[in-house]
């Protein structure tokens, strides 16, 4: 997540519904079958309180329980049980990760998942709109809000100078941009 009033972590609602993507596995780690992942909140933690998830690679689909997690790069450790040594942890990367939403951990005020920011109108502070926001792209720094408006998509660093607000119940984010960033 990125420092400031306004994180994101990966549905246009408070109240999330359904399958979410919540994140990537990456990378093997060690020798006990742990895997790297990129986790769209940012809070390894957090993937213990889920109890299991589901993981998607291709077309196969397994639910996993997740035995410990912690933070490591950004991302997070992950020890899935059953899963204990290297050639079966190698066996699940490239996988996403999913969990039911209505599972999922309520963020930190000031902090969202990725999903909860799909879909959501993107205004100026003096109400222009500039679009819907298409996805979150994760950057080193900070994410990106991708935000779709007419044919052209707009990308907006996820940092407290340019999104001042987000409100889910409304379906708005507003944000203040320096002169110019639309035009890039």
């Amino acid at each position: 997540m990125d420092e400031g009033p306004v994180r994101s972590g990966a549905a246009s609602s408070s109240e999330p519904r359904g399958r979410v993507h919540i994140g990537r596995i990456l990378a093997v780690h060690g020798l006990r079958g742990e895997v790297v992942a990129a986790l769209d909140s940012g809070d390894a933690g957090r993937l213990l309180d889920l109890g299991e998830v589901e993981v998607e690679r291709g077309a196969e689909r397994a639910i996993y329980v997740v035995d410990a997690s912690r933070p490591f790069r950004g991302g997070g450790l992950v020890k899935f049980r059953g899963v204990d040594t290297p050639e079966g942890a190698r066996a699940l990367k490239g996988a996403d990760l999913f969990a039911d939403a209505a599972s999922l951990p309520k963020p930190e005020p000031g902090s969202y998942y990725h999903f909860q920011l799909v879909g959501l109108a993107v205004r100026t502070e003096a109400g222009e709109p500039l679009g819907e926001v298409a996805g979150v792209i994760e950057a080193s720094g900070s994410d990106l809000l991708s935000v779709r408006r007419a044919e052209r998509e707009h990308l907006i660093p996820i940092v407290t100078e340019f999104v001042r607000s987000v409100d889910l119940d409304a379906g708005v984010i507003v944000v203040r941009l320096p002169e110019g960033l639309l035009d890039l």
